[in-house]
């Protein structure tokens, strides 16, 4: 096995990059693609009325935010 560890100045020696600490949903589509994705995985599952009654609130959200 080898040892793929880094030493400490390897680490201080590597450029400093600032993370992102947010990375936000694109908004036009945020909630059309969760109620089609709801809607997808609703029939057969056990869940069914409520995934669909979830994918009519992602609706509402969609046509909130537009």
């Amino acid at each position: 096995m080898t040892d793929n560890a880094i030493t400490p100045e390897e680490i201080l020696a590597r450029p400093r990059v600032a993370p992102r600490y947010l990375i936000l949903p694109d908004r036009a589509s945020v909630f059309v693609d969760r109620a089609a994705r709801l809607r997808q995985l609703a029939p057969g599952h056990a869940l069914e009325p409520y995934l669909a009654f979830v994918a009519l609130i992602a609706d509402a959200q969609a046509r909130a935010l537009a």
